[in-house]
């Protein structure tokens, strides 16, 4: 199992998650989240005195998927989030040890 983990413009999530949607994602979670430093976006940062650093509001996008998803799913997201100007975001991908359904017990892709 993988662990994707995408960061993009709010602007785009409609259409990212429509097409993650048709490319097969059936769980996944999404967060808005700051972004900082590189991850900031230049057409939308403003200084933020809570975090003291410039900032931007970002989405994060959560999927955890088998290994023959990953690419689909990462294509799509580079696709559909990509405007070629700072700011569009990152993706990345790690493996998943271990998950556990809290509700049965049950292990694996839950």
């Amino acid at each position: 199992m993988n662990e994707i983990k995408a960061y993009i413009r709010p602007a785009f999530g409609h259409k990212v998650i429509s097409a993650l949607k048709a490319t097969g994602v059936t769980n996944l979670s999404v967060v808005h989240v700051k972004g900082i430093a590189l991850f900031a976006d230049p057409l939308t940062e403003a200084f933020d005195a809570e975090v003291i650093e410039k900032s931007s509001d970002m989405l994060k996008l959560e999927i955890i998927c088998t290994q023959t998803d990953v690419e689909r799913f990462v294509d799509a997201i580079k696709q559909n989030a990509h405007t070629g100007k700072a700011g569009d975001g990152a993706i990345f991908v790690s493996p998943v040890v271990r998950a556990i359904r809290i509700k049965t017990g049950e292990e694996g892709l839950v």
